[in-house]
């Protein structure tokens, strides 16, 4: 038997619970503090000049944030699934498109296993309503169980239409793997939340699974008004049946005659290959499935002269030295060659030879606009320097947009206290035309106010010394003393759980921004406070110590074009960490252990965010002896994330 047969069960955390609400509150906090950082400087990014190929990265970075915020969300709210009480969000999806981004996140999973990861998307598809974000986490979901539980071969997303009416459309999303499978007795257990299961492969390496992702998925679909299935497969691997019935938003469109007159030669023994001459045949390409390679030139030179332009199609199974064979037999032709195209396995450079895509997965759009340049050689299909779409007419950030914005009273006081969520703010509020003032804390914020007035605050809640519900209990207090203007407080928390925006508002403060914040959003909230003077588009790692490194290849992506800020946000950041030892040190010396916990919480977030990812580790662990009262642990590790902040901040030195 392939399979153990064993199953452990968790406790299921309870939300009415007081010590499990503080769990609830804890993970919101400690998840969405980093992930701020991540979704606003990728929003930010995507306002700066872009190849295609940058966008493409960006977009799928983005759409795995937004996934991943949406899964803290289901986890948080796990009672409200559990009672249908949550809503669903149907806009225009185009879920082909969907599934390919979803199978190139997963393939970035595989990749490191050396598994290969296809995508078949249904050609006849319509547009559908649906909620995208919740779609993307069914796939990703199934997907990375499948990824975790396969060692060798494939993982394979499909999305098919079953039936269609002019009105709605029947849809099966399908994820399979060649993994270890399913025993039968195991199966009851797959859907309840809460439980894990433990899966033993026929060398004995057991794996978890099989818990809180597949209750959710389960609630999801029952809330779409569909089914997920596990197809009882009679040999190896899982695969794993979502079927939906949604409403149809607009007609596929129409490519079905896209390829008329095109002559494709092919040797099919690959499911990339195979996917890819089903979408040449739908779009109208004339397919000739050959029994191997040797075959096209004998196919060529038979159809010399012929006027049909003649894509020849190489699949990833194909070997370097074949490539090259047929490339060269291709170019030596006297007559006008026909184009080659290489569906490029996972594991291969671009550009070996002279037309290649990738095929792990394969996207249809990109197949067909390659095939497309075959018969109409002047179409471009080549990434050009785009610039992304810009929401709501926000322009990118222009730094002499500063002076302007406060000669017309357009400064936002910020109250927070990490360093990279105050330069997201501050670009983000740099895009919608605002400056900012910065106070790393409620006693810095007040001194800022005594020195003048703004339109409005942005208040994180948690913040060192003065938090932001002592700070809007004062602000509150002076002007209903009549000393100072009333002034809108808009909260800024990690904390997403039910209940926090009613405490915000008790606490005095007006409105609630949940991090990570959008900039679309942030955009509404000053609109809805500042109605005078609303947005509007600006002018023109190892573990050790000594292996400790600073990968700041993000915060360069972002700060490329402007190597000076990039310096001063290294430095102000080394300052932070610094500042930070020397507290933990102090503190815990005197056996206090509050004010260590709250500067190792802070070097924890702004760590990972700048790239020092042992840091961040170390500081964790640090963390957790602290908040578990453990002087004797907390001492040791603050011994080793001090060896390790200070091996990446001479790093940094070096590097400047």
């Amino acid at each position: 038997m392939s399979t153990a047969d064993n199953r452990t069960a968790e406790p299921a955390l309870d939300s009415s619970r007081p010590q499990d609400a503080a769990v609830w509150a804890a993970v919101s906090h400690e998840i969405r503090t980093p992930l701020m950082g991540v979704m606003g400087m990728l929003e930010i990014l995507g306002h700066t000049s872009l190849t295609e190929e940058q966008r493409r990265i960006i977009a799928t970075a983005e759409t795995s944030s937004v996934a991943l915020m949406r899964i803290i969300d289901d986890v948080l709210d796990f009672a409200r699934l559990e009672s249908s009480s949550v809503s669903l969000s149907p806009v225009s999806t185009d879920l082909g498109a969907l599934a390919e981004d979803c199978a190139v996140f997963l393939a970035g999973q595989a990749g490191a296993k050396g598994l290969i990861v296809t995508c078949e998307t249904d050609h006849r598809l319509p547009l559908v309503m649906c909620d995208p974000v919740r779609v993307r986490q069914l796939l990703v979901n199934l997907g990375g169980n499948a990824v975790k539980f396969t060692d060798q071969g494939m993982v394979a997303v499909s999305v098919q239409m079953t039936a269609a009416t002019s009105r709605e459309v029947s849809l099966r999303l399908t994820v399979r793997d060649s993994g270890i499978g399913i025993p039968e007795n195991l199966r009851s257990f797959l859907f309840q939340p809460f439980s894990r299961l433990a899966q033993g492969d026929a060398q004995g390496t057991v794996r978890s699974g099989a818990g809180l992702g597949l209750a959710i998925c389960r609630r999801i679909v029952e809330i779409m008004g569909g089914a997920i299935s596990l197809e009882a497969a009679s040999k190896g691997g899982s695969v794993f049946h979502i079927d939906l019935i949604l409403p149809v938003a607009a007609a596929a469109g129409d490519d079905s005659g896209a390829l008329d007159g095109l002559v494709v030669l092919a040797v099919e023994g690959d499911a990339a290959t195979a996917i890819a001459l089903t979408y040449l045949e739908a779009a109208g390409a004339a397919v000739t499935r050959l029994a191997g390679l040797g075959e096209i030139t004998l196919r060529l030179a038979a159809a010399r002269g012929a006027p049909e332009p003649v894509l020849v199609l190489l699949g990833p199974d194909s070997e370097a030295e074949d490539i090259a064979a047929v490339d060269g037999a291709l170019k030596a032709m006297t007559h006008a060659a026909p184009s080659l195209l290489w569906l490029r396995p996972r594991t291969a450079i671009p550009g070996q030879v002279a037309d290649s895509i990738g095929a792990h997965p394969l996207r249809r759009a990109e197949l067909l606009a390659r095939a497309r340049r075959v018969i109409d050689p002047s179409a471009d299909t080549q990434a050009v320097v785009t610039r992304r779409a810009e929401p709501a007419g926000f322009a990118a950030v222009r730094e002499d947009t500063a002076a302007a914005a406060r000669a017309e009273g357009r400064v936002v006081l910020v109250a927070e206290d990490n360093p990279i969520n105050q330069d997201v703010l501050c670009q983000q509020l740099s895009i919608l035309g605002f400056d900012c003032d910065i106070a790393e804390n409620g006693i810095a914020a007040l001194k800022a106010l005594d020195a003048g007035t703004y339109p409005a605050m942005l208040c994180d809640c948690h913040m060192p010394g003065m938090d932001g519900f002592e700070l809007t209990k004062r602000v509150r207090a002076a002007e209903a003393a009549g000393t100072r203007p009333r002034m809108p407080i808009i909260a800024v928390t990690a904390n997403a759980l039910p209940g926090e925006a009613a405490r915000c508002r008790a606490a005095g403060m007006d409105d609630y921004l949940p991090k990570p914040i959008e900039i679309r959003t942030l955009s509404a909230m000053l609109t809805r406070w500042i109605p005078g003077i609303a947005p509007s588009p600006a002018a023109s790692g190892p573990e050790t110590a000594a292996a400790a490194v600073v990968d700041i290849r993000n915060l360069e992506a972002i700060y490329g074009n402007d190597p000076a800020r990039l310096q001063r946000v290294l430095s102000e950041w080394r300052t932070g960490v610094e500042e930070g030892l020397r507290v933990i040190s102090g503190a815990i010396g005197s056996g206090r252990l509050e004010p260590a916990l709250e500067a190792a919480h802070r070097i924890k977030g702004s760590a990972g965010i700048a790239g020092a990812y042992g840091l961040s580790a170390d500081a964790a662990v640090l963390e957790t002896a602290l908040r578990a009262g453990d002087a004797v642990a907390a001492r040791d590790a603050a011994r080793k994330m001090e060896a390790t902040a200070r091996a990446a901040i001479q790093t940094l030195r070096q590097a400047s």
